[in-house]
């Protein structure tokens, strides 16, 4: 069910500092316009960029790096309020959204070039929390899962700030438990999760439209031909699925591993754009030298998907294992990335987005 908003309060943002540092151009309230190709600011993240979000930062790194590599923009410091932040989207101008699990339940967004101790354009207040996943689609909209008090979606307008205790509410009856969020190419709202069985299912409801007082299913994928494991109806089971979805091809990953406490390690498995019913998937990455581990913390996604047709997946210790654009079977990564700043104290698995 929807529930819609009454309206869309007049708010500011913060422009001067976005235009500074992203090199772009800016509407009265909505989101930073970043220009095309490399972003023409000494210091920061090229436009092709994989950021980690890790509680208390963001860093972000050059997709195509390998090896040891230096964040090119990190995002620390009291400004940017910054403490829990386990998920994050890129958006088609490439802003970081940033969604915290706690802290006053709340998600910001920050210029492309954003790096340091600086806040962001502008931070929403859900009134809420145990915020697990963002995703955001090509109309800037936001949409925050919360697994508080039953699995919902919350939809917030671009251009929206401050305190919103009247967001657009999708509910999936067919879940128990929602573990992930995405949009596909036709901006379309993709949840994944499992039933009352505990039987993974993938549903698409048709958000491309204007979303009004109800929002139609699209298609449902899930069955014994997926390969999709089952899992937990407990939303605080933790993040034992992680979805992404090509923007380019429609190609839907996803991530699936047991739950917290087996030693068996995740697999990603790739599914045509659109696919419906019980369908096996197009591939399989998955095996020991994928070198692929297991689920994260809650709250924290584990995968990404590049227009490229590249994945990228999340690993303890700001690690990134970079896949080749149709990559199958138990096949090592074609790079992987590892943070050269960080100590010997062992990081939680961060969440993942790409740009």
């Amino acid at each position: 069910m929807l529930q819609r908003s009454p309206g869309r309060p007049i708010v500011s943002a913060i422009l001067g500092l976005a235009l500074a540092l992203g090199g772009g151009s800016a509407g009265a309230y909505g989101e930073q316009r970043a220009r095309s190709g490399a972003l023409a600011v000494p210091g920061i993240c090229p436009q092709r960029a994989v950021f980690l979000a890790l509680e208390n930062q963001v860093r972000g790194y050059p997709a195509d790096a390998t090896g040891p590599t230096p964040p090119c923009q990190r995002l620390a410091g009291p400004q940017t309020m910054l403490s829990t932040a386990r998920s994050l989207a890129v958006s088609i101008h490439g802003n970081p959204h940033v969604l915290q699990f706690l802290s006053n339940g709340s998600f910001a967004i920050f210029p492309p070039g954003a790096t340091g101790d600086v806040a962001p354009n502008r931070t929403v207040f859900t009134e809420t929390n145990d915020l697990t996943a963002i995703a955001v689609d090509a109309h800037l909209r936001d949409y925050v899962l919360s697994v508080r008090q039953g699995p919902r979606v919350f939809v917030y307008h671009d251009g929206l700030a401050g305190q919103q205790p009247t967001p657009i509410v999708i509910t999936d009856p067919s879940l128990a438990a929602v573990a992930g969020i995405a949009i596909d190419s036709q901006q379309n709202l993709v949840m994944a999760g499992y039933d009352v069985n505990g039987q993974a299912r993938i549903d698409t409801f048709h958000t491309a439209s204007e979303i009004g007082p109800e929002v139609d299913l699209v298609r449902s994928l899930s069955g014994p031909r997926t390969g999709l494991l089952p899992g937990s109806t407990n939303p605080f089971g933790g993040s034992t699925m992680s979805i992404a979805v090509n923007p380019a091809t429609g190609e839907l990953f996803v991530f699936d591993a047991p739950g917290n406490g087996s030693a068996t390690p995740g697999s990603v498995r790739v599914f045509a754009a659109h696919a419906h019913g019980d369908v096996p998937p197009l591939r399989i990455i998955g095996g020991s030298s994928t070198g692929i581990t297991g689920v994260g913390i809650l709250g924290a996604n584990k995968i990404a998907a590049a227009r490229d047709g590249r994945l990228f997946v999340a690993q303890p210790n700001a690690t990134i294992l970079i896949f080749a654009a149709g990559a199958n079977g138990n096949v090592p990564p074609a790079s992987t990335i590892t943070d050269s700043t960080l100590g010997p104290a062992t990081q939680d698995q961060g969440g993942i987005a790409v740009r």
